[in-house]
């Protein structure tokens, strides 16, 4: 490498632009998963969402087929 000074600079800067590309997307990707994992929902949550009353005065122990109404899903 020393005879050839230029060729070292040019792979120095090839190496460097291929690190700051790969830091780019490693970046996107951590910040994919955190977002992916702040909208995950758990089981409590739907534990929590059925226990409780349903905001138009609807009742909780109600059939299952009037409970799921889209007032109920628009809470999910």
């Amino acid at each position: 490498m020393k005879p050839l000074p230029s060729l070292q600079i040019y792979i120095a800067t090839a190496a460097n632009d291929a690190l700051e590309r790969f830091w780019d997307e490693s970046r996107k990707t951590v910040l994919r998963l955190v977002e992916m994992e702040s909208s995950y929902l758990i089981v409590e949550f739907f534990r929590k969402l059925q226990m409780e009353p349903e905001k138009n005065g609807g009742n909780p122990t109600a059939p299952n087929n009037d409970r799921y109404t889209d007032n109920h899903l628009r809470r999910i």
